[in-house]
């Protein structure tokens, strides 16, 4: 198994664990899904716990409210828990693809964006979670696989290139002479 089946078959196990870890933390954590996953509120010390506890427990306008929202967050969740699952499952099976490692790379950025914000509200609110801190290591993790992966595709198509053109002028020179 040479250097890039390696870093894939890591990176898959790795996006494999964080869709397990995601649908754990969606039922024994789902506020922190709620916090996560739910982008219509403002960022400040005093609202989030207030924000949630608010949208999920208040009346009976303001529970629907956050029944539906926290619904929508929930589905969110089992969106990136699928994805998570996908990228990873693709990983074991992509033979050369630069492509998926481009979309793979893609989707661990907006993770980490989503993953930074995630942890930002959750220390505003005095709370850690070592779920959210884990996704967002294997995040940094994966994108940084798929980014070296990418290089090394970058790195064999030039050799191959040249290769091509060394032939096609050696084949010139020898018509020549």
């Amino acid at each position: 198994m040479d250097t890039k089946e390696k870093l894939k078959t890591i990176a898959g196990i790795l996006l494999v664990v964080t869709a397990l870890t995601h649908l754990l933390q969606m039922i024994f954590e789902p506020v922190l899904i709620f916090v996560q996953y739910e982008f219509s509120y403002t960022i400040s010390a005093d609202n989030v716990i207030e924000y949630v506890t608010e949208q999920i427990v208040a009346g009976i306008g303001a529970a629907i409210t956050g029944l539906i929202l926290y619904l929508f967050a929930l589905m969110l969740g089992a969106v990136f828990c699928a994805l998570y699952l996908l990228l990873g499952i693709f990983m074991f099976i992509a033979r050369r693809g630069k492509v998926f490692f481009i979309f793979c790379s893609i989707i661990m950025g907006l993770a980490i964006i989503i993953g930074i914000r995630a942890l930002y509200l959750l220390t505003l609110a005095n709370y850690i979670s070592y779920l959210t801190i884990f996704h967002l290591i294997v995040d940094i993790l994966v994108l940084s696989l798929c980014m070296y992966m990418l290089l090394k595709f970058a790195l064999i198509e030039e050799k191959s290139v040249e290769a091509v053109y060394l032939k096609k002028d050696e084949s010139m020179l020898k018509k020549i002479e």
